[in-house]
């Protein structure tokens, strides 16, 4: 199973656990490949959990169940001890960009109201450079609530953010399967986000 940022948040546990019991002798290899398709078009995964629709004919997308928005600013930020905040207070401070990661993030500019959108972006090529970079001060960031769950961060406080549309969780597979043991473990996931 391929993912970019995050499994299924708190729901990943309960996932790896209830295949294990039910299929003790079929391993399930969990991976993370930073590209749009978790892994899917070059053939290292066989199932993925996306938080965007690849353009890629040859994969088939389901959407599984919407997260609230959490926005992620370094510990000593102004921000960093509310319960909340909206998005046109991550950006009063046009000195720290947004950072995103093209490829497979959620966040973007123009989830802002046109006079309200970050001043400025910078781009990292995955998570963990996401993290970093937030945790040193360089920028602030905008994710789904299950980066939050699986990537706490001593450096880093994740805040809801109110006004922020939610995004979706998809569950994504080659229109062709690759084991033989895909619908099974499709319903393994779908019966565990129906809990």
């Amino acid at each position: 199973m391929g993912y970019t940022c995050a499994v299924l948040g708190r729901q990943t546990v309960p996932l790896l656990r209830s295949w294990r019991r039910a299929h003790p002798h079929i391993p399930l290899d969990v991976v993370r490949r930073d590209n749009s398709t978790a892994g899917l078009a070059t053939g290292d995964t066989d199932v993925a959990i996306l938080r965007t629709v690849p353009a890629e004919p040859r994969i088939r997308t389901e959407a599984l169940y919407t997260e609230d928005r959490v926005a992620a600013v370094p510990d000593d930020h102004p921000l960093g001890d509310r319960d909340q905040v909206l998005l046109a207070e991550l950006t009063a401070r046009p000195d720290l960009p947004l950072a995103l990661w093209p490829d497979t993030g959620t966040a973007s500019p123009d989830l802002w109201p046109p006079q309200h959108r970050p001043a400025r972006t910078v781009e990292v090529g995955n998570v963990d450079e996401w993290l970093n970079l937030i945790a040193a001060g360089g920028a602030f960031g905008l994710g789904a609530a299950g980066t939050a769950e699986s990537h706490g961060h001593p450096g880093i406080r994740f805040i809801p953010v109110s006004d922020a549309p939610a995004a979706t969780v998809y569950l994504a597979r080659p229109v062709h399967p690759t084991h033989p043991l895909t619908e099974d473990f499709l319903a393994a996931v779908r019966d565990v986000v129906s809990d």
